[in-house]
């Protein structure tokens, strides 16, 4: 048997940008067809984590260190949309809850524990799950994690961690960015407003191709335009971090780290007046990998202690 307690290195940093009013946690929220039924989905929940150990943890300091270690505690189901607070007595001490609500699914995960790619992960398991003892149906489990699954050494230990050839690159001073929140003379009262967008994938996915763009992309150009058209008068850049995924750049496509870095999309005064395609295009070839972009392990945990 594995042994679980893990010393933080990657999740480290995380822990000591966060607080309450800014807690780094990832929310996953699905909407499914029919109402949840609430035995199948605690059954579900119980069934996926199985698979996933590394998930199963509580935060330790030893000895002025972090350590995950193993939380055989139940991983906590609310039917609320709210949630639980993570690291804390009502979610059992674990980084990571669901809840659900009508027809929705949330997880909630510290952001230091796992980035999106992992938070799906566990997501697909939990579906496949769910919906095999709600429908009654044998789905197929191609590129689904399962129990039973031999958890190999990729998928366990931190790419990072096992680095001594990483770059170090110089920091460089970048002009601030525009603070919409500033520049239109609001109060941030950090208060979290879900909005909901509609729209025809076939038609955004070829709407996207035929400017030469990617959804990502698309979406950070398309921010950019409606954000020049609010502030035409701005005189801070306009500026869009978008996330890249750096398990490829590691080469560890397994690893179920929060390994996230990010490019910075800048909507400069020259391309305004650039065809929304030639647009896409710059910000696609400004998005694509280099030999090497350095992790910003950006997080979202709870509040250590």
């Amino acid at each position: 048997m594995r042994q679980m307690d893990q010393k933080l290195f990657t999740e480290t940093r995380p822990l000591y940008v966060t607080s309450r009013e800014n807690p780094h946690v990832i929310r996953c929220r699905v909407r499914m067809r029919d109402l949840i039924d609430s035995d199948a989905f605690r059954h579900a929940v119980d069934t996926a984590m199985q698979r996933y150990p590394y998930f199963c943890v509580e935060l330790q300091r030893r000895d002025g260190e972090f350590y995950f270690a193993e939380n055989h505690r139940p991983v906590v189901v609310t039917n609320s949309l709210h949630g639980v607070e993570l690291n804390s007595a009502d979610s059992n001490f674990h980084m990571i809850a669901f809840c659900w609500q009508d027809n929705w699914i949330i997880l909630d995960v510290f952001h230091g524990l796992t980035d999106g790619t992992g938070a799906y992960e566990v997501l697909r398991t939990l579906l496949y799950y769910y919906c095999s003892e709600r429908y009654g149906v044998e789905l197929s489990d191609e590129g689904i994690r399962l129990v039973g699954d031999e958890i190999c050494e990729e998928e366990w230990a931190d790419p990072v961690a096992s680095r001594s050839d990483l770059p170090a690159p110089s920091r460089n001073d970048v002009p601030a960015a525009l603070n919409v929140i500033d520049a239109a003379g609001l109060e941030d009262d950090r208060r979290s407003t879900v909005y909901s967008i509609a729209i025809s994938e076939s038609e955004f996915m070829m709407f996207t191709l035929d400017n030469d763009g990617s959804p990502a992309t698309m979406v950070s150009l398309l921010l950019s335009r409606a954000i020049a058209r609010l502030f035409p008068d701005a005189q801070d850049v306009i500026r869009i971090a978008l996330c890249v995924n750096q398990r490829h750049a590691l080469g560890a496509p397994l690893a179920h780290q929060s390994l996230i870095g990010g490019v910075m999309l800048e909507y400069k005064d020259e391309m305004r007046d650039w065809p929304l395609e030639r647009q896409g295009t710059i910000y696609r070839a400004w998005s694509l990998p280099r030999p090497w972009k350095r992790p910003c392990l950006r997080a979202r945990p709870p509040t250590p202690g």
